[in-house]
């Protein structure tokens, strides 16, 4: 199945390689990371050669305490689907331009916005402000200005890249649920915490049993991996789940800031767990 074949090329370039080339750290380990640094968990344990020296921090806002960080994210030439790790300070979606870029290429990197059918919608290409003369470096609009574009939580963009390039995501670990509605058809979600995620944390309700399912694809745009959903009572798994070609629930881990493309038959409710701090 070639999900990308249906995108808009905007020039030929190897598909990249979505399993993120970030530092995993398991849910169990978080503790033990955060004693490390000051009880700010290990959200931000990148390997050192990534690390600068913003280090996470417990902060407050609005009467509240929370956590914030950054972690980074290698790119390779071409397409990443990716998925902001970090929420706004100030609650709600990621804005577009705080996902900074390293090394990029003006008027060439790119962030696309798929739609249920897998098309591209819209897109903003980045450009420092010398080269677009726009107030700031940053991702441009279709006039040319700083987009002014909120993803929604829970939403997986694809990032293009002619080289290899240096994505920074920074905000507050969120420790809520995120709660996605779907459309009959691809959702483009997945991962967007810090930390490590087991497909079977991945919650939906109003789920079409051997029908929903959440597929992993390659760097060329093809599903490398399906694992539909079954209850129990359909499947003979000891719960219901995600399903692997055994027909046993999966025992997948996905990295952070991974995208992933979720196909419902019918409206859904999928939940990605918030960080266990």
């Amino acid at each position: 199945m070639y999900i990308l074949s249906k995108l808009p090329r905007l020039r030929n370039s190897e598909l990249v390689d979505f399993f993120t080339k970030a530092h995993t750290v398991p849910r169990a380990n978080l503790h033990d990371c955060a004693s490390s640094y000051g009880h700010n968990p290990a959200l931000l344990c990148t390997p050192a050669a990534q690390q600068t020296d913003h280090a996470p921090m417990h902060t407050a806002h609005g009467g509240g305490s929370f956590i914030v960080g950054y972690q980074q994210k290698e790119t390779v030439s071409g397409f990443n689907f990716v998925i902001p790790t970090f929420a706004a300070i100030n609650g709600g979606g990621v804005h577009i331009q705080d996902i900074k870029i390293a090394n990029a290429t003006d008027w060439g990197d790119n962030i696309q916005v798929l739609d249920e059918g897998g098309s591209t919608i819209a897109t903003y290409y980045y450009a420092s402000a010398a080269e677009s003369g726009a107030e700031a470096d940053g991702w441009l609009d279709e006039t040319f200005a700083l987009a002014d574009v909120t993803f929604a939580p829970g939403q997986s963009i694809l990032i293009d890249t002619v080289d290899i390039a240096s994505l920074t995501f920074a905000g507050k670990v969120s420790t809520e649920d995120t709660v996605v509605e779907t459309v009959s058809g691809f959702n483009f979600v997945g991962n967007n915490t810090p930390v490590s995620l087991n497909i079977q944390d991945i919650k939906i309700t109003n789920a079409t049993d051997w029908g929903d399912n959440i597929q992993v694809l390659d760097e060329g745009g093809s599903t490398i991996a399906t694992y539909y959903y079954a209850s129990a009572a359909e499947s003979g798994a000891e719960a219901d789940g995600w399903l692997d070609e055994t027909f046993a629930l999966a025992d997948v881990t996905f990295e952070p800031g991974q995208g992933l493309l979720i196909d419902t038959v019918d409206i859904a409710e999928v939940t990605i767990p918030g960080v266990d701090l």
